[in-house]
């Protein structure tokens, strides 16, 4: 076994397993949502010791590195302390754990069931299958189906996983038979009910578009109090950001900064000093000095650089109310194709412009704000062409009422970044759908325990891709790894 198989930890099939309890939120960064769905995941099998072990654990799982232990007692009152390897399962961004207690094997994860990548695939679903495929549980327990389907599509490619490997599913009061006489009508079922999870995960996306664009009309801050502007602070009855004056000083220095186009590490070390704290996940409240991804910190400062430079911040959302022109009053902007102008067969998007009160002659002084404001603009012209990253064109009402709508076209979030935007990757599969494939992209192979893979990383080049596969680790007959 390498080091980085025995620091992340490697599990495998031994036999059927038993059961596998996934426990699934869609918040990436809420570790209290997904707390308690563990919770509810584990409350229709306490019943189960060995499940009950594990659900008295918390979030130890999560936080552990490469396992954790558990104490139990045997029959004649003796301690016993059991060691739990944990596997980390990735795929693209996202990240899972697996790890089995006594025969009992949990898949947690935390991100979307139903977003797709370019090429329709959700990292969960492709986990999920990759999973069951390998353990082959006879029974599959959730707390409701949503937890494992979101999306018609995706409900179909997990079928197809599950079939011949799953013999019921547990999500619910009402188990759903896969196999013997009952079969016909636990696959209807299951098909039934994913189709009214993907119909309400619908229907909610539609609510919370409407409700981001009535606090939009409301003048309130779209993050809360948990995402507040560095330099301003949040009034829970107004619900809105106010500048802080006393920070004055320390925004203009992160401008300076910015403008300096320093690397992400001297940046964040820079910004560190001046106060800036991480404001999501699990580094939440330390200096962004800290951060285990200095290069995504960065592309969150710049993306959020409009709030000092002119006191704007655009809201780009996706469009998910259905073949509408407008939706809460607020124009959907669609767009097409920019080489040849075909038009994309997209929902489009709606932006949403926040103006935030700026402290009286601004944040900085003309020159400050200026060479900022070039720099930043440079910045993201630069990280968009390297990230192939094909900006949508603004709104007529945002370039209205923008004092500075060079700088909001250039503005990429860090999930446009990250390559999970979902209209952006829409209009780049189809340029790409046009273009000559590369003969060796995707070509792959084995050796010494590592799986590598050719991908083109420019015009004439390629960068191989290595990752570690997985082993078998035997598993005693109580279901303990050995």
């Amino acid at each position: 076994m390498n080091e980085t198989q025995r620091k992340r930890g490697s599990l495998t099939q031994y036999g059927r397993a038993a059961g596998l309890w996934i426990v699934r939120e869609s918040d990436e960064n809420d570790r209290l949502l997904f707390d308690a769905m563990r919770h509810n995941t584990y409350a229709q099998s306490l019943d189960i010791p060995a499940v009950q072990a594990i659900s008295e654990l918390g979030m130890l799982p999560f936080d552990c590195d490469g396992s954790f232990v558990v104490l139990r007692e045997r029959e004649d009152g003796t301690p016993v302390l059991d060691t739990v390897v944990v596997e980390e399962v990735k795929r693209g961004r996202t990240r899972a754990i697996l790890f089995c207690y006594q025969g009992s094997w949990h898949l947690w994860m935390m991100g979307s069931a139903a977003k797709e990548d370019e090429k329709g695939i959700n990292e969960f679903t492709e986990i999920l299958i990759d999973v069951i495929g390998r353990l082959r549980p006879v029974s599959l327990y959730a707390n409701s189906i949503s937890r494992l389907i979101r999306s018609q599509k995706q409900a179909d490619i997990l079928k197809v996983g599950m079939r011949d490997n799953v013999d019921r599913i547990v999500a619910g009061s009402a188990p759903l038979s896969l196999v013997g006489e009952q079969a016909d009508f636990g696959w209807m079922s299951l098909t039934l009910l994913g189709t009214m999870a993907a119909m309400e995960r619908n229907w909610i996306a539609a609510r919370l578009l409407t409700g981001r664009i009535a606090k939009h009309r409301r003048g309130e801050w779209p993050w809360g109090a948990d995402q507040v502007p560095f330099g301003y602070v949040y009034d829970k009855q107004t619900r809105t950001v106010k500048p802080d004056p006393s920070k004055r000083e320390r925004v203009e220095q992160l401008l300076r900064l910015l403008a300096d186009n320093l690397p992400p590490a001297d940046l964040l070390d820079g910004v560190g000093d001046l106060g800036m704290t991480i404001r999501r996940g699990k580094q939440k409240g330390r200096p962004v000095s800290s951060s285990v991804n200095p290069t995504m910190t960065q592309h969150a400062i710049y993306s959020m650089a409009s709030v000092w430079i002119c006191g704007e911040y655009l809201l780009r959302l996706k469009n998910t109310a259905g073949p509408v022109d407008s939706v809460g009053g607020v124009p959907v902007v669609r767009f097409g194709d920019h080489e040849d102008d075909v038009e994309v067969d997209s929902a489009g998007e709606v932006q949403l412009l926040h103006l935030l009160d700026v402290p009286d002659g601004g944040w900085a002084p003309s020159e400050v704000l200026t060479a900022a404001r070039q720099a930043v603009i440079a910045w993201h012209t630069r990280r968009n062409a390297a990230r192939r990253i094909r900006m949508r064109p603004l709104a007529p009402q945002v370039l209205a009422s923008s004092s500075a709508p060079d700088l909001l076209s250039v503005l990429a979030t860090v999930t446009m970044h990250g390559n999970g935007d979902e209209i952006a990757q829409q209009v780049l599969g189809v340029v790409r759908g046009r273009r000559t494939g590369s003969l060796l992209a995707g070509r792959g192979w084995t050796q010494d325990g590592f799986r590598y893979e050719l991908r083109v990383a420019q015009a004439g080049t390629y960068d191989i891709v290595r990752s570690t596969l997985l082993t078998a680790v035997p598993v005693s007959t109580d279901g303990a790894a050995r």
